[in-house]
């Protein structure tokens, strides 16, 4: 394979991974969105379980009964939301690590650049090129 027809599956192969990796981030800021959305409902929602107070109006073993209830309705409810805060920072670790991919992805893409580059320049910068595509091939399939 000769080193024009090489970079311009490079090109083409590093192209498609920016792609699938910048399509990957925006589906987790998606969900990250949806998540977030549905924690404010539920941080709405559990304000709301000790409304109204009715301490006064209950007494007895009915009273304990309903307070033991929203209690454990409360609980409940605290655990659901932890939920959410540890998926949000699992969301979070993913989408830095594919934001590092796609740096790195950009740093390739650099390198290809600046082979195309030297092989443009002709014999004289030839070494230079084929050192740039040794580089590009040992990032794309090493």
């Amino acid at each position: 394979m000769s080193d024009w027809n090489f970079l311009k599956d490079a090109f083409a192969t590093i192209s498609d991974r920016q792609d699938e990796i910048d399509e990957k981030i925006q589906r987790l800021k998606q969900a990250k969105t949806a998540i977030e959305t549905e924690q404010d409902a539920a941080l709405k929602e559990i304000k709301r379980i000790y409304q109204p107070s009715l301490n006064r109006m209950w007494e007895g073993t009915d009273g304990e009964d309903y307070d033991s209830a929203r209690q454990d309705a409360y609980e409940s409810m605290q655990r659901y939301i932890r939920q959410y805060d540890f998926h949000l920072m699992e969301i979070d670790r993913k989408i830095r690590q594919l934001e590092l991919q796609r740096g790195a992805l950009d740093v390739t893409s650099s390198i290809a650049r600046s082979a195309q580059y030297f092989l443009e320049q002709g014999e004289e910068m030839a070494n230079v090129a084929s050192t740039q595509i040794n580089k590009l091939k040992g990032r794309l399939f090493g």
